[in-house]
């Protein structure tokens, strides 16, 4: 596999693993995140292309890219800046979650505002950089073999001021920001828990500690290379600036293409990078699996999402419903120490027989029990929550004669109709743990 098919994997695989991060952050209405990871997703696709066409031998001849590359690379330079803003953006959403005073009461007393203030952080910079790129492009844009779209600059302080200035700015602020949010997060460490519920944050300590981990290596990430640049540009700056010079027509309209530079790829791999990590910090727990399900269920692949879960509490936990076919009339009585509680109590359920269930659903309904009964095992009927869960089915609100015959034996078996068919039996599962 050579680097442009190396480089073209990479970022399809960043694509999807950043979508449903995405959605994640969009179901928690995450403003600054969601800014982020648009911006990078933009990077990855403009990777992608860049890889794709540009990444081969005779680059020379491929495609000019006119219009594309012309919206790309402004996109290029306002995504640079936007990262950086958005995650001063995170940083200081989680500083005055912290604070817990009424700064802090009024953060959150009007959410329109605090939307508009988060927007104009993330964006109004970007849309800045984006709108006086002009003045110091001398052409259209450069297109370099691998790297792609690249945008033309003069070698004037000009370039430095109105660019790298607010780079550097957005960089030092992100990172005193989280220097900050260490700072109060050590000093109130033993009521984090307590002000993250109060403030209504929806966050946990394990998640704001993601957040500011997050931060914090996206900062490490994209400083040191906004440092570089700047060195490289002052290197080879002039003080001279001529608009007429800059903007001379016969230069234009002219594509520079160069060859293969590794140092025009250090972007590229950085947003590769701050892709892969964001997926492992927010990709993988609970509460953004429980989001790609319901994702899943509204696709019709939901039960992708329970045959997983299936499996998985089969090895983990005890099964509280009996034989999956036969059925036995016998109590069982399991016992547990993986539950970290001092409560003793029973659970009476019944078994629902295959043969009268529509795929899977007797191992979903078991989940949905099990889970109440971890949550609050005092205040579950389970006669209501499983009627109502099994009634919440489609299969269940259709009028074809299999769903009428299966919610007749549904009926007969919560109402404890003894002579239902698949006989019926209790298990009683005393869970108990002595800590």
């Amino acid at each position: 596999m050579g680097l442009r098919e190396a480089q073209m994997a990479l970022h399809i695989i960043a694509l999807v693993l950043m979508v449903p991060t995405l959605a994640w952050h969009i179901s928690s209405k995450n403003v600054a995140a969601i800014s982020l990871l648009t911006f990078i997703i933009l990077m990855l696709i403009k990777g992608l292309v860049d890889a794709s066409v540009w990444g081969i031998d005779d680059y020379l001849n491929a495609w000019d890219g006119k219009v594309w590359c012309d919206i790309m690379v402004r996109l290029q330079q306002g995504a640079s800046v936007g990262c950086i803003c958005s995650i001063f953006a995170i940083g200081l959403n989680l500083y005055l979650i912290l604070r817990a005073d009424e700064i802090t009461a009024s953060w959150f007393a009007k959410p329109y505002r605090k939307l508009a203030i988060e927007l104009a952080l993330c964006l109004v910079t970007p849309i800045f950089v984006i709108a006086v790129s002009y003045i110091y492009e001398p052409t259209r844009y450069l297109i370099c073999q691998y790297s792609g779209c690249q945008p033309s600059h003069s070698k004037s302080y000009v370039y430095i001021l109105l660019y790298y200035t607010w780079v550097e700015l957005w960089s030092i602020a992100a990172l005193v920001m989280a220097l900050m949010n260490l700072i109060v997060y050590f000093k109130k460490r033993k009521y984090a828990s307590d002000i993250l519920l109060c403030t209504n944050s929806g966050l946990s300590v394990r998640k704001f500690a993601r957040l500011l981990g997050f931060c914090f290596l996206i900062i490490l990430a994209l400083f040191p290379l906004a440092i570089y640049r700047l060195y490289r540009t002052i290197s080879t700056a002039t003080s001279k600036f001529d608009w007429k010079e800059t903007h001379d027509k016969l230069l234009w309209p002219i594509i520079l293409y160069l060859p293969y530079d590794p140092l025009q790829e250090l972007d590229k791999w950085s947003y590769l990078c701050v892709a892969f990590l964001t997926f492992l910090l927010f990709g993988i727990g609970a509460d953004a699996l429980a989001v790609y399900k319901k994702y899943l269920v509204k696709m019709g692949l939901g039960f992708l999402f329970t045959r997983w879960e299936r499996w998985r509490s089969n090895r983990e936990r005890p099964r509280i419903f009996g034989p999956r076919s036969g059925g036995s009339s016998e109590s069982e009585t399991l016992r547990t120490n993986s539950l970290d509680t001092k409560t003793s109590y029973a659970l009476h359920t019944r078994v629902i027989p295959d043969a009268h269930m529509h795929g899977s659903m007797s191992d979903e309904f078991e989940m949905k029990l099990y889970d109440m009964t971890i949550d609050s095992p005092s205040t579950v009927n389970y006669d209501d929550s499983a009627e109502e869960m099994l009634y919440s089915r489609k299969e269940y609100r259709d009028d074809s004669v299999g769903s009428e015959s299966d919610r007749k034996l549904i009926e007969r078996i919560l109402a404890n109709d003894a002579n239902s068919e698949g006989e019926e039996f209790r298990t009683t599962i005393n869970y108990s743990a002595n800590v």
